[in-house]
């Protein structure tokens, strides 16, 4: 499934909708496959080549036409990066580089706010200690591309469990404007 980019089953449990979406295609190929007698092997894997390169076409398409306020904004997480560092014995600065890019044709201000992606009991909690200084508002400009420094420092003093030092990359971030959101 990790091929066709449908997520079936996450660390706390079963994804419903990517068992849906897994079923959904199954059958639909089932049904390409009973309506055509020749050449159904290639138009098998035509389909499978369209629905794994076409949604982010699609996605790039809307954000650049239809899309306004935060959905017009675009994310890489995998540039995301976060690097933490001890000063004195207690205080802990972090320093997170962020790229985004605003596809819409107006101005866009919204707030950053930042998330572990999998189980947080099983991970160290690295990237949610920049959440203690929210929110980060942002403001990119049309047709633009901005990277971003945040800078944190955080009292470490009162948490059973920190780092002293270290590199968190594919940072997952929440975007807010008003009462909408994203998770990137």
């Amino acid at each position: 499934m990790s091929s066709l980019k449908i997520p079936i089953k996450l660390n706390n449990g079963i994804l419903i909708t990517g068992v849906i979406t897994l079923f959904l295609l199954i059958t639909s190929m089932t049904f390409l496959v009973k309506s055509l007698e020749k050449y159904h092997k290639r138009f098998i894997l035509l389909a499978i080549i369209i629905s794994n390169t076409l949604p982010p076409v699609i996605i790039e398409v809307y954000q650049k036409t239809l899309a306004h306020d935060i959905y017009a904004i675009s994310y890489n997480s995998q540039s995301g990066r976060c690097e933490y560092d001890t000063k004195e014995d207690t205080i802990l600065q972090g320093t997170c580089n962020l790229t985004f890019e605003n596809r819409s044709n107006k101005d866009v201000e919204f707030s950053i706010e930042f998330y572990e992606k999998y189980d947080p009991e099983d991970s160290d909690g690295t990237v949610e200690l920049m959440n203690y200084n929210v929110p980060y508002k942002i403001k990119v400009k049309a047709k633009k591309i901005k990277t971003i420094t945040i800078n944190s420092e955080v009292d470490v003093s009162k948490l059973k469990n920190y780092i002293y030092s270290g590199t968190a990359n594919g940072v997952n971030i929440i975007i807010k404007s008003g009462n909408r959101q994203r998770k990137l």
